[in-house]
């Protein structure tokens, strides 16, 4: 890090984006596709969020954006309250409508 820094002048700082993929869903489980409809965190996402905290922990995470609703706010959110940080929650983030597709086994 210490190497990006010095490019930069000193009232410039790099930014570190960290993509983080929702936990599991009863869709995902079961193989489906969920596109953008709103649904919670399965009791193995919210275990799998849970044991990633640890992993990103020495990331020192100042910033937390999210859809504003569904598995993306549910994980963003767990996530917050470890590190003590807000979500931003921001409709722009949404998933894409697979339209009829949504809820359709994937092999279907």
């Amino acid at each position: 890090m210490k190497l990006l820094s010095s490019r930069y002048p000193k009232r410039f700082s790099p930014m570190q984006i960290v993509l983080i993929r929702p936990g599991a869903t009863v869709y995902s489980e079961q193989g489906r596709i969920a596109g953008n409809l709103e649904l919670p965190l399965s009791a193995a996402g919210q275990a799998e969020v849970r044991r990633m905290i640890p992993q990103i922990r020495p990331l020192q995470l100042t910033a937390i954006y999210s859809h504003e609703a569904g598995v993306e706010a549910e994980t963003a959110e767990l996530i917050s309250d470890e590190f003590g940080i807000k979500h931003k929650r921001l409709p722009e983030l949404a998933n894409l409508d697979h339209g009829l597709w949504q809820g359709m086994l994937i092999d279907e």
